[in-house]
């Protein structure tokens, strides 16, 4: 469900109000409300540094995730999208809204628009430790093997994929310090999470899945990690790229 606020400072009991009824109607539509559900809030800004900028702090101060959001939002700003994921209750997401509102204000921006509900977008524990000792060759024929697979998913191979690289660093602080640079390094969407294992940086972007498109992503972001102490853990896939917010008419 999509709650636009235009720009302006919305009456927190309207808010409160729009949040519960947004929650019941999710609770009949079948949605388990004791899990964790994902948010997409909109936060805009006069520039676009200021909106990359703003995307890389919140990766350092903490927040799950980040993605770029053009200006498809009420006010045609510059903007970024905080992801992350709490538990759906009126108190848990009006803590985490005023964070980003304080976050936006004190950089001259504006949370203008939440997103709420539908797929995770984080992969977390399905990463492992990759393996070590496998030449370029072996590499290469799994870049390959992943694009064979997509017709067995029954997916267009000729449309875009969602594709999300990992990549395993040793701490927290090196896996968000990565993170915020792959992000103000035009990567469109950066996720931090912890898998069973490692800390992992996640970086998203929506392709036509080939086999050397893949390959020079999966070199770029193997010297990367290997620069940082960490290393290349493979690619997931989703079937599209996520929906925006639209733009108002």
């Amino acid at each position: 469900m999509d709650l636009l606020f235009d720009g302006r400072q919305a009456d927190q009991a309207e808010v409160d109000q729009e949040m519960e009824s947004m929650l019941e109607d999710m609770r009949s539509q079948g949605v388990d409300l004791t899990q964790p559900i994902a948010v997409a809030e909109h936060l805009s800004f006069r520039t676009d540094f200021e909106a990359m900028r703003a995307g890389a702090d919140l990766l350092l101060a903490g927040w799950p995730g980040v993605r770029t959001g053009g200006g498809g939002t009420a006010t045609h700003l510059p903007t970024v999208i905080a992801l992350y994921e709490p538990m759906p209750t009126v108190d848990s997401l009006r803590a985490a809204r005023q964070q980003l509102l304080g976050f936006a204000a004190a950089r001259g921006g504006m949370v203008v628009a939440d997103q709420e509900g539908g797929d995770s977008p984080f992969v977390r524990n399905d990463w492992k430790r990759g393996e070590s000792g496998v030449s370029e060759a072996e590499l290469q024929l799994g870049d390959q093997q992943l694009v064979d697979s997509l017709f067995a998913w029954d997916i267009d191979v000729k449309e875009r994929v969602t594709l999300t690289s990992g990549i395993g660093l040793p701490s927290q602080e090196q896996a968000r310090a990565a993170a915020a640079e792959l992000f103000l390094d035009s990567w469109p969407e950066v996720h931090v999470v912890q898998s069973e294992m490692m800390w992992v940086v996640e970086t998203v972007t929506y392709v036509v899945a080939e086999a050397k498109a893949l390959g020079e992503t999966r070199r770029g972001l193997t010297n990367f990690a290997m620069q940082r102490g960490g290393s290349w853990l493979g690619f997931a896939f989703k079937a599209a790229a996520p929906k925006q917010v639209e733009e108002e008419s």
